[in-house]
C-alpha cells in the first residue's frame, strides 16, 4: 500500500522522480501538482521501497498519520458521515483511488 501522510495542511508521498530511474519524496501543491521535498532525511533514491523507507522513519519520527481515509465506519463513498464533508480523491500510483481524510478527523 503507498505511503502517503498529513503534513502541515497537505500530503507527503513517494512519487517517481524525473527520468526513469529515481524516487523522491514530494509534497502536493495547492495547484494538485507535486515538488520534492528537500530533506537530507528523504533523499533521492533509486527504489521505491528505499524511498518509502525513509519516508516512513521520517514520518515516524514526526508522529504524522497516514493521509489516508480507510476503514472508517464514518465513511462512505468519497463522503465522511461524522464530518458531514466530501472526501478529496487522489490517484495512487497504481492508479486506484484513495480518499484523503479531512484535517479535523481523529480517527487512527
Amino acid at each position: 500500500m503507498e505511503e502517503i501522510y498529513c503534513y502541515k495542511g497537505t500530503v507527503i508521498a513517494v512519487r517517481p522522480g524525473l527520468g526513469c530511474d529515481n524516487w523522491a519524496t514530494c509534497r502536493r501543491q495547492s495547484n494538485g501538482g507535486w515538488t520534492t521535498v528537500k530533506s537530507k532525511e528523504m533523499p533521492r533514491v533509486k527504489t521505491r521501497q528505499a524511498a518509502e523507507a525513509n519516508l516512513r522513519r521520517w514520518a515516524s519520527q514526526k508522529g504524522l498519520k497516514s493521509a489516508r481515509c480507510d476503514g472508517c465506519s464514518d465513511k462512505g463513498d468519497a463522503y465522511c458521515f461524522r464530518y458531514h464533508s466530501s472526501l478529496e480523491r487522489m490517484k495512487a500510483l497504481d492508479g486506484t483511488l484513495m480518499d484523503i481524510r479531512l484535517a479535523e478527523c481523529e480517527n487512527d
